[in-house]
């Protein structure tokens, strides 16, 4: 098997454009997403640094197309 170099220019252009179309692809969003705030008591005290998981909530083939879930960490 041969394997052949890229001149350095033509290198860079390649890396260039599988960035360009990957930061073009990767841009935008096709879920509605919804702010979140509040407050995480544990025994009536806010938990600092605990890690809050959001999921879609629902189920059969609807929930394939829910979208992900995410997840956020409580500050002070």
């Amino acid at each position: 098997m041969m394997h052949t170099k890229l001149p350095p220019r033509l290198n860079s252009l390649a890396w260039f454009s599988i960035c360009l179309v990957g930061s073009v692809v990767g841009c935008g969003s096709e879920f509605d997403l919804a702010p979140v705030s509040g407050i995480v008591p544990l025994n009536g005290t806010p938990v600092v640094g605990a890690r809050v998981v959001f999921e879609p909530s629902r189920t059969g083939e609807e929930a394939l197309l829910a979208g992900p879930g995410s997840y956020g960490v409580t500050d002070e």
